[in-house]
């Protein structure tokens, strides 16, 4: 654009000359009147040049790669219920004489849990059923499974006392208890379930016993009949 200005001033100046010649005749001013327009257009394509110039800078820097999709959380499965407590304790006994009055301990674990029951036989008084007379009619009744007090251990033992008759259940009240013998190396605390069962009639009650020395008894609950 300066270079057409200067073009036009150095041809309007040879107009005194040219006027003594009577050649009054200017380039210049025949395209005075289009100088401004030149200098917008000048403009115009220089903003224009810009604008593109801006535009292949832009498109020419390198774009960020998109951020990976996250990976899938997989969804936990959570642990099968364990079975209901009636249906674990017939599967236990599927195998033992049944009887019209049973009581039966059951735990998980293969630490030596034992079931005591204490009641008066009539004639005979204070009587205990209990491992010590495994497999032995006392007063009618008979503990006809113990588990866990020799090898083989297993991880779901029962307990199991019986009696076969309900005529030869003794009268009065029957003192449940649970002992905790041995450890056989599992020294935690052990749940344990007791149920009493007479016919479709079925009571249960649940419990702790942990490791002692002294092996005491852990009352359990006590039935009269």
């Amino acid at each position: 654009m300066a270079l057409i200005l200067a073009l036009l001033l150095r041809a309007c100046a040879l107009a005194p000359l040219r006027g003594l010649t009577g050649l009054d005749f200017c380039p210049g001013r025949a395209v005075a009147a289009d100088v401004g327009a030149l200098v917008r257009e000048a403009a115009d394509l220089e903003r224009i040049a810009r604008d593109k110039a801006a535009d292949c800078a832009f498109r020419a820097e390198p774009t960020a790669p998109p951020e990976p999709a996250p990976e899938p959380v997989p969804e936990l499965t959570p642990d099968p219920a364990p079975p209901p407590i009636e249906d674990e304790i017939d599967r236990r006994t599927e195998k033992l004489n049944r009887g019209d009055l049973e009581i039966s301990l059951v735990w998980n674990s293969v630490a030596d849990l034992d079931l005591r029951v204490d009641f008066d036989c009539p004639g005979t008084g204070p009587t205990s059923i209990s491992f010590s007379v495994k497999g032995k009619v006392v007063c009618g009744g008979k503990l006809d499974h113990d588990r866990n007090g020799n090898p083989p251990v297993v991880i779901d033992p029962v307990e199991h006392v019986l009696w076969a008759d309900e005529a030869a259940i003794p009268p009065g009240p029957m003192r449940i208890g649970v002992i905790h013998y041995k450890t056989n190396d599992d020294d935690r605390p052990v749940p344990f379930t007791v149920e009493v069962r007479r016919g479709e009639n079925r009571q249960h009650f649940e419990g702790v016993a942990s490791p002692d020395p002294t092996r005491p008894l852990l009352p359990v609950t006590t039935i009269d009949n």
